[in-house]
Formats: structure tokens, sequence, C-alpha cells
């Protein structure tokens, strides 16, 4: 067992309360400090995070991401040869990173296994689950077995760097996000009720958001990598919702049609509410793809001083 410090999202007006590890084996192991975790680095694990607590209400989220075994403390691994560099001194850092990091997502559809990066087109998420108690959307629902297609297609639209605070700051597009998984929802939304459990597609069209990147340096074996104590992934602009949910209303399809005719006619104040409880699961799937990558390759290898 080694102890790996736990890369969680410190969230405006979010304050995480609890935190649970289950691993393939069945074990449960569960650390009183949500900051900081011990795992087994034997086999695949699931990583759930439960409790977010705003000053209003509550929302519960949990989230259950299958992921691969974290390699041995201190390994290094190459910097991947087809992935664009960027010098520290370039007047245009900030323009290199931009399209560096546009590139290498790209490149990582299909995942990275030197970088123990899993595939990101489909990325596929075990659970996830949104309990909103109150306001105009009162529901529980949970997503199982989802698989999020078009993240490789991402454009970053523009970069600003910080290098002396390892402060990152990053504007993304991405033109279609579709959510395709099995779904269960109990609750109203907009007063009327709803129930029902099937399969589900929830499109996003024209999504703009906004990614704060907060590092700290991490010493192992003399060099210096980063570490992202702080991401946040922030939905902000976006041009359209369609939902499917099939077997509403345990299959009265009149009373389904009707209910999905009523949900995308009045997407954007469902996505309102929902919006901060994705942004929390989102923040948790990127802010881990990116620390498997920063926490791997030494910070001088991604950034050197010159080529």
């Amino acid at each position: 067992m080694q102890e790996y410090k736990s890369p969680l999202t410190h969230a405006r007006n979010l304050e995480v309360v609890c935190l649970v590890v289950t691993t393939s084996s069945g074990y449960l192991l569960h650390h009183n400090r949500p900051s900081s975790v011990r795992i087994d680095r034997r086999g695949v694990w699931d990583l759930s995070l439960v409790c977010l607590q705003t000053m209003k209400n509550t929302v519960a989220v949990v989230l259950t991401i299958m992921l691969g075994c974290y390699t041995a403390h201190g390994a290094v691994s190459k910097f991947p040869p087809n992935f664009k560099r960027c010098v520290k001194t370039d007047p245009n850092f900030d323009e290199c990173v931009r399209d560096a990091s546009e590139d290498a997502v790209h490149q990582l559809k299909n995942g990275e296994p030197n970088l123990g990066v899993f595939p990101l087109d489909p990325l596929e998420i075990t659970s996830l689950g949104i309990s909103q108690g109150q306001g105009p959307v009162s529901i529980s629902l949970k997503f199982d077995n989802v698989k999020l297609h078009g993240i490789s297609e991402v454009k970053v639209t523009s970069h600003k760097s910080d290098l002396d605070n390892y402060v990152m700051n990053t504007d993304v597009l991405n033109p279609k996000l579709e959510l395709l998984s099995d779904y269960e929802i109990g609750g109203r939304i907009l007063l009327l009720p709803i129930t029902g459990k099937g399969k589900c597609n929830v499109t996003l069209s024209e999504l703009k958001s906004h990614i704060y990147q907060k590092g700290e340096p991490v010493f192992k074996n003399g060099k210096m990598y980063l570490n992202d104590s702080i991401f946040e992934f922030k939905m902000q602009e976006l041009g359209r919702m369609y939902l499917d949910l099939e077997n509403l209303f345990n299959g009265d399809k009149a009373l389904g049609d009707n209910m999905n005719v009523f949900l995308n006619e009045n997407w954007w104040e469902l996505f309102k509410e929902l919006r901060p409880a994705l942004d929390e699961a989102l923040s948790q799937v990127f802010h881990n793809i990116a620390n498997r990558f920063f926490l791997k390759v030494p910070y001088d290898i991604i950034f050197p001083n010159e080529l």
C-alpha cells in the first residue's frame, strides 16, 4: 500500500465532506481526511466522491470512474514524441500551449498507456449520480454505464499561463458532447412529477467552458513534477441541450413522449439547475486525467527552457 494525495477539486462554496474508495476486489477503504486516501497498486479501482454541501442546499454527487492502477512512486514516463512542446521563454508561449493542448486531447482519443491515461472518446464512467433537493428541479438522477462521446473534438479557444504561480486559465469549446447511458430518475421538474428507468441520450451542443488549474511543485527523486491541487471545469455557455429518456412512467408512451417534449422545450431551466453538479462531476474526471500526465512527466520536460 502507498499513500496517494487525491486531487480533489476545491470549487468555491463547495465542501467535500466524505470520500470513499472501493477496490475491484471488493474492499472498502475509508479515510477521515478527504485529501488523502490509501490505494492498492494492484488491479483496477473505483473512486467515489460523495456529499458536496453548498451554502443554500445540499447537492449529493456520486462519481465513480474506472481507473487503472497508479504507477510506482517516483516512476518517470517519457514525454510522448508526437506531443508538441512549448518553451517557457517563447514570447508566444500561451498560443503554443493552446495549440499543443488541443492537439494532445485529439491524440488521447484512444488513450496513452505510457501515461496511464485511459481512452477519452468515448470516455467511460461507471456511475454518475446527482441528487438535487431544492428549487424548480428536485430530482434524484443516476446514470450507469456512461459513454461520453465528443471530448476529443474539443477546440481550445484561448489559454493564459502564470508560470511563476503555476496557474493556467483555458477556454474550450465542445461542438457536441453526447452522453449515452442507462438512467434512473425520480422527482419533480418545474412542478411536474417524473419517474423512469431505461436508456437515455443527453446531448450538449456548442458548449463553452472555462478551466482553471492551480498547481503546486512536487519533488520526486530530484525531479520536479506538477500536482494540480485545484482543477475547476465550469460550463459557461450552451447552444442547446437535447434529451431523450426512454421508458418514462413505466413505459407509458403517451406520458413519456409528452415529458420528453416538455424537457426539450424547457432545457435551459433544467440545465441551469443541474450545471453546478455536472461541473463538479466533470471536474473530477478531467482533474484525474491532467494529474496522470503532470505527475508522471517532469515539469522541465513538459515546459523546457529550450528545445
